[in-house]
């Protein structure tokens, strides 16, 4: 609905770079250019937004995907005078940010602009079940009649009593007890991984984003990314599957290029703790099995 409502076909709009690579593809086909922005420890580098004219932002700010860096407040300010400055919209995807372990809350974006700037997009996929499909944006009061009439042209069938449930888990405090119950759940599933991973690599390994979320980002120091393919394919032979940073940085040969090492998105939340420990141990053996096979 952004995409459609928001962007012309000649229209420039700007993505962390890495970052969520459906987003941008979905921007893309409505016919926009990608400006990619580099991502850092603290999300994406808002000081290099200063000369960058496009139509809108799309970020995630309070856990970035995938490198897991949580925006601080001085660039959330920047980020939002950029968008005043060029009049373009930042659609924030706030996509997992029920499940806070060693952060503090940093208020939304959506909250900072007073809502007249942003988009807020949220979903209950990764509280209640990604099957389930429900998702939400919180517009400006000037798109409110704008997105409700793309809505129902768009989109007829939205399932009422999915919505009818879950409206009541709100209003019973249901659904909040169940996410500090899953949240509870998931930190003690991260602390299995990360611990796994240390026994199995110790310092061959470097782990980013594991203060939020609900995945991790593992780089193998000593494995090219050319390594990449062949890693993949020997942890998927012992049955473990594991999904590459490389593909979510943009390609634009002028932009940052894509990581010298192996890097990989590991997710937790569907896992129990003895699931998380066979993984990590047969992806040793197949990074074990690679490093052989590069020094012989």
């Amino acid at each position: 609905m952004c995409a459609r409502l928001l962007l012309n076909s000649d229209d420039r709009f700007v993505m962390e770079d890495p970052g969520y690579l459906m987003a941008r593809h979905v921007f893309a086909a409505n016919g926009a250019a990608a400006v990619p922005i580099p991502v850092d420890v603290d999300g994406m580098d808002t000081e290099q937004l200063a000369k960058t004219e496009a139509r809108l932002a799309y970020v995630t700010p309070s856990h970035q995907f995938p490198l897991g860096g949580v925006m601080p407040i001085a660039r959330r300010h920047q980020l939002l005078a950029w968008a005043r400055k060029f009049d373009a919209y930042v659609i924030e995807d706030d996509y997992d940010s029920e499940y806070r372990y060693d952060t503090k809350p940093v208020p939304p974006l959506h909250a900072l602009a007073a809502s007249q700037d942003v988009i807020y997009l949220g979903t209950v996929s990764k509280t209640l079940s990604p099957t389930l499909r429900i998702g939400y944006l919180v517009v400006p009061s000037q798109l409110q009649s704008l997105f409700a009439a793309a809505k129902q042209i768009m989109d007829r069938h939205t399932p009422l009593i999915e919505q009818e449930a879950l409206a009541t888990m709100f209003e019973t405090g249901a659904y909040d007890r169940h996410v500090r119950r899953v949240r509870r759940r998931n930190g003690e599933r991260r602390q299995v991984l990360l611990d796994a991973l240390r026994r199995r690599f110790g310092d061959r390994v470097q782990i980013d984003g594991a203060a939020a979320g609900l995945h991790v980002v593992v780089w193998f120091r000593d494995l090219p990314q050319t390594s990449e393919a062949a890693l993949i394919e020997a942890a998927r032979v012992k049955g473990v599957g594991i999904y590459p940073v490389a593909p979510l940085f943009h390609p634009h040969p002028s932009r940052r290029q894509r990581p010298d090492v192996i890097g990989l998105v590991m997710g937790y939340a569907a896992l129990e703790a003895r699931q998380i420990e066979r993984g990590c141990q047969l992806l040793a053996q197949a990074v074990d099995q690679l490093r052989s096979r590069r020094l012989s």
